[in-house]
């Protein structure tokens, strides 16, 4: 049965977590005390030049109901810079250029040092450093120590530049890039372009995801990640996020009161018949799907999109409330 438009509505709301802010002070605390060990026994690190931020869905308004991690970046904001002789972007998602001290490096020694504040609340994951049960701290954290770099697609240095981060994945032992700043203004300003409606779908599709995964077990948690679920519904066109049975009038928060039942099953069978091969990362950089496993595949997105229309046809439609 359809969902609801009281369950959508529901599903579709940013919820946020009055934690976040004193949690990231609180980390951020930590985050200095240990770079300041870092500081004294490695001598390019200036904390002048060191910029640490909130990433991931409470910067990029995309949180929901079920909580997630918070996510702080570490970012040595000194660029490295790269040519066209070194990095091709299109094609390449890991930096082999030998660096003297370069983000394994630097991951090395904040790691340790952050481990001589904190103990055993942090563990290791293959791009980020996790800190968990820390007292006064409600979220788990999931800190990337990163460095920024430029690349420059003329060899110059006053041309055409794209601005990215280099962090270092333990699992295969190598830098690779992202954009994260280029992930987070696109999805602004496609979501301004569509009146709202696109975070509040990427809410309702993230929120679905959840529940399929935590309630309804239909699909590994492995299959689409909040960054995949957002990517791919960039992709759709801007009109589609509009119903076109009501004229849109933005309210005083800048909210499309339209159908969202009518928008989530138009851009539902968008993404069904559309080809997810030609789809890009949000960063525009990138292809979203490809065979390496830092990408996601088709057969995992089909995967996640058939597990929503299963979802939508056995959910019962009296139910309003997500847990």
């Amino acid at each position: 049965m359809p969902f609801s438009e009281e369950f959508l509505e529901t599903a579709a709301r940013e919820i946020e977590s009055r934690y976040v802010v004193p949690d990231f002070e609180r980390v951020r605390e930590l985050i200095m005390n240990a770079l300041k060990m870092c500081a004294a026994v490695e001598p390019s690190i200036n904390l002048r030049n060191v910029d640490i931020y909130i990433h991931g869905s409470y910067a990029n308004k995309s949180n929901i109901y079920f909580p997630s991690n918070l996510e702080i970046m570490v970012e040595i904001t000194t660029a490295k810079r790269f040519s066209p002789d070194e990095v091709s972007l299109e094609d390449n998602y890991f930096v082999d250029i030998p660096l003297e001290f370069g983000p394994r490096e630097f991951r090395l020694l904040f790691a340790n040092a952050l481990r001589d504040i904190v103990g055993d609340k942090l563990s290791e994951q293959a791009k980020t450093l996790r800190l968990s049960g820390l007292e006064k701290i409600k979220h788990d954290v999931d800190i990337t120590p990163c460095m920024n770099f430029h690349f420059y697609k003329d060899n110059g240095s006053t041309g055409d530049r794209t601005r990215g981060i280099l962090m270092y994945d333990s699992s295969i032992d190598r830098q690779i890039v992202s954009f994260p700043r280029q992930h987070n203004q696109n999805g602004f300003d496609k979501d301004q372009a569509t009146g709202g409606n696109f975070k509040r779908m990427v809410r309702l599709f993230k929120t679905l995801h959840s529940l399929n995964v935590n309630e309804f077990y239909c699909i590994g948690p492995k299959v689409a990640s909040g960054y995949f679920i957002e990517c791919l519904l960039y992709n759709v066109p801007d009109q589609l996020f509009f119903d076109a049975s009501a004229p849109f009038r933005g309210d005083e928060n800048g909210v499309a009161p339209q159908l969202l039942s009518a928008i989530f099953l138009k851009i539902l069978n968008y993404l069904i018949n559309a080809d997810l091969e030609a789809f890009i990362c949000q960063n525009t950089v990138w292809r979203l799907m490809g065979t390496m496993a830092e990408f996601w595949t088709k057969e995992r997105a089909d995967e996640f999109l058939a597990a929503i229309i299963r979802l939508h046809a056995a959910f019962p439609p009296s139910r309003t409330f997500l847990a």
